[in-house]
């Protein structure tokens, strides 16, 4: 009898993670944006597995590959005026990156996860949801030289200086 509520007991303890995780449609997805000379492929991989996608970005200048960033991913992305910066930003747990910079020859200047907690939270879940800015307006703005801010809508209405925040 212990052993059957033992079981049980692991079952119902792990059910609010498991409803968490998210089954993709099996298939090998590309989203483009384009800036300039400046071309960045979003991909998401799930012809191996439905619910552990493989992420990756690649970044073309005058459509040669410049670089590939496995395990990165981003739901907005904006770029500085001259089209050498690029912000990424994500409210989704699949990655886990929650802001990604990277120049137009592929350089990662910079990547967070949302596990580090740099970020206020309005809403999120244990794995799928991470709610830190306003994904309907994202306003990703970058101010002053090499910028001296990037600002982004939070999700609490106010802005968020992303580089404050590293």
């Amino acid at each position: 009898m212990n052993k059957l509520l033992y079981i049980c007991t692991l079952f119902f303890l792990s059910f609010p993670v498991l409803s968490d995780m998210r089954i993709y449609k099996q298939e090998l997805k590309k989203d483009n944006f384009e800036f300039g000379d400046v071309k960045v492929i979003r991909i998401r991989d799930t012809t191996k597995s439905a619910v552990y996608p493989e992420w990756s970005i690649e970044i073309y200048n005058k459509d040669e590959l410049v670089a590939s960033h496995e395990g990165l991913s981003f739901q907005d992305i904006a770029a500085n005026k001259e089209n050498s910066l690029f912000v990424g930003i994500s409210n989704t747990g699949y990655p886990a990156t929650a802001v990604i910079m990277f120049d137009g020859k592929g350089s990662l200047k910079l990547h967070r996860n949302h596990e580090e907690n740099l970020f206020k939270y309005c809403k999120q879940s244990a794995y799928a949801f991470k709610e830190w800015y306003n994904s309907e307006e994202p306003g990703i703005k970058f101010k002053g030289v090499n910028p001296a801010k990037i600002e982004v809508n939070g999700c609490d209405g106010q802005v968020v200086d992303v580089l404050s925040k590293l």
